[in-house]
């Protein structure tokens, strides 16, 4: 993590608008139940890491200026090294 970001476990919001200053990572779940979320342009991070990986629940809010998302996957280490595909479920 840099200098210019908020980390948090989970983020939930019911009501209002939340809006964005900097960089912000999410390492279990962003839960948008009510009300809205601002980007406002900055990066929205989804952590991943060996034991759990983060998650958007099912969104009932807005989501505004959401240009900037990644979403992490870990993949734990083999040997030897392996080709492997990701792909989204459609």
């Amino acid at each position: 993590m840099d200098g210019n970001s908020n980390a948090l476990a989970s983020l939930t919001i019911k009501k209002g608008t939340i809006r964005l200053g900097n960089r912000l990572q999410v390492y279990e779940v962003l839960d948008v139940a009510g009300g809205s979320l601002d980007l406002n342009h900055q990066s929205l991070v989804l952590k991943s890491g060996p034991v759990q990986t983060a998650r958007v629940a099912e969104r009932k809010g807005a989501l505004v200026n959401a240009t900037n998302v990644t979403v992490e996957r870990y993949i734990a280490g083999t040997y030897p090294r392996r080709w492997r595909v990701l792909t989204a479920p459609v």
